[in-house]
């Protein structure tokens, strides 16, 4: 069994602190956060011995584990995951790799150079409605593709459910562009190639903060990709990553949802609810990991694809 160690119980840690439980492969053995109040919220969804994990710092998280789960906030994820790395541990690191370009090439260096095993958590790496749509693209179901959208909106930024964290709302670390669409430019990269941005435009509010709208026109492999996202309307957390092609259209709406393009409807992709395909979702990054522990093939993202996500998303979070 693979032992775990959590740095960071804001609300991602907590939701992967559950996946972890549940996987037959992990075992929790130490949580950290400068947040005494985040560790306590963590631990009561844990076992009645869970407070033992409870430990001193993010050193004494990386002595005990076998695997890092870095989920602090993006400014602390390179320093930390170069702390696992340091110590011959392997690390799930966060999304965005980090904030800044040099810190996140330091640290791709520096897992290419090493053994120790790191992945960075896209959960649309190894969503089964991803891939999917990836199996059906490469079999010519929708014909040759001609063009990738990608939409999101949110009624408020942050959105309702991401609580606790106030670096959200900034421009040195938050921001939808880094938080929600570099899984979407995640995907498409993984999906069709490299990424070029041709023309962007983000907003910024006077006041400050971090942006409030953005249209970019970008491709990936040649492909064109429309991207457009903003604050404001009534949907808490809307998203959609569309493929069109000459005979056919495919889609991921709400994060995890497959949809296919038939008879005037979007029809699903899967059989099975929508909590039944989240859950689908969250079980494979536990999977991935596992094989990756294992030192088998997995598909989780890795830290060359994180950084060129990051490189597109420093350009299009300056394009004011």
């Amino acid at each position: 069994m693979v032992t775990v160690g959590i740095i960071g119980c804001g609300v991602i840690g907590r939701t992967l602190y559950q996946e972890f439980l549940a996987h037959p492969a992990f075992r929790v053995v130490a949580v950290w956060d400068p947040s005494a109040a985040a560790v306590a919220a963590l631990l009561t969804q844990g076992p009645e011995d869970a407070a033992a994990c409870a430990v001193s710092g993010p050193e004494a998280v990386v002595q005990a584990a076998d695997l890092v789960y870095v989920a602090s906030p993006p400014a602390f994820h390179v320093p930390q995951a170069l702390m696992a790395l340091a110590a011959g541990k392997a690390c799930l690191c966060e999304k965005p790799l980090a904030v800044d370009l040099a810190e996140g090439a330091r640290l791709a260096a520096q897992v290419a150079a090493g053994s120790a095993p790191v992945a960075v958590h896209y959960p649309l790496a190894t969503a089964p409605a991803v891939l999917e749509i990836q199996r059906r693209i490469a079999a010519g179901g929708i014909g040759t593709v001609t063009g990738v959208r990608i939409e999101a909106r949110f009624a408020r930024w942050p959105r309702g459910w991401h609580t606790g964290g106030d670096w959200l709302t900034g421009r040195a670390e938050g921001g939808f562009i880094r938080e929600v669409l570099s899984h979407f430019l995640f995907v498409t990269l993984r999906t069709f190639g490299a990424l070029s941005i041709h023309s962007a435009k983000a907003v910024y509010p006077a006041s400050g903060g971090c942006e409030t709208r953005l249209d970019a026109l970008l491709s990936a492999g040649g492909i064109p990709v429309e991207l457009t996202a903003c604050v404001g309307g009534d949907d808490d957390d809307y998203n959609v990553w569309q493929i069109d092609g000459t005979m056919g259209r495919l889609r991921t709406t709400g994060w995890f949802t497959g949809q296919v393009w038939q008879q005037g409807h979007w029809q699903p992709l899967l059989p099975g609810t929508v909590a039944e395909g989240d859950a689908l979702t969250q079980r494979a990054v536990l999977d991935g990991l596992a094989a990756m522990m294992a030192r088998q093939p997995h598909r989780l993202a890795t830290v060359a694809e994180a950084l060129d996500v990051q490189r597109c998303v420093e350009v299009l979070r300056q394009a004011e």
